[in-house]
């Protein structure tokens, strides 16, 4: 099988369910946007502050290749974003199996909404609005996963789904 990547957008659990899945089928497991945290000693937000989104974007490529390039049976949480920069979706296909996690906008707006501290993106500014730009510039990107699965209540029925196609595509 080797490694699987959830991307979706931001509020759709791609962590909660990425250590979900990890947990159920004895993976490992990584966050991207905590293994930059670690890497750089400070939170994503103060990164956004004090360096930029482009700062933030080399960062998450640096650690998506550490974390390809330690190999291994790992379910790996990307950020929101990850797949639009940098030619990530490109480079997570070459390297493994990338699911897109996918929930209705009204989810995932009471999800953010409850949550824009830790989002740097959503700071100041209305998240139905921005949650559906950002959608609308990341759904090409997030077509060109190997699969799609709704990240409700019964993504659980998903799971051996998730690993069989995974498992096949390698």
């Amino acid at each position: 099988m080797s490694m699987i990547f959830l991307v979706g957008m931001p509020g759709v659990g791609k962590t909660y369910w990425g250590r979900t899945l990890a947990n159920k089928y004895g993976l490992a497991f990584a966050d991207l946007d905590e293994e930059i945290e670690k890497a750089e000693c400070r939170t994503i937000q103060d990164i956004f502050l004090n360096d930029g989104e482009d700062y933030f974007r080399k960062k998450e490529r640096e650690l998506l290749e550490i974390i390809a390039a330690r190999g291994g049976n790992v379910v790996v949480a990307c950020g929101g974003g990850t797949p639009v920069y940098e030619g990530n979706m490109v480079f997570m296909k070459q390297h493994g199996c990338v699911v897109f996690l996918d929930a209705e906008m009204f989810t995932l707006a009471e999800r953010v909404k409850n949550d824009v501290v830790t989002r740097p993106l959503f700071r100041g500014n209305d998240t139905e609005e921005t949650l559906q730009r950002l959608y609308d510039a990341r759904i090409p990107y997030f077509s060109q996963a190997h699969h799609r699965v709704r990240a409700d209540e019964t993504i659980i029925a998903n799971f051996e789904k998730i690993i069989e196609l995974c498992t096949e595509r390698h």
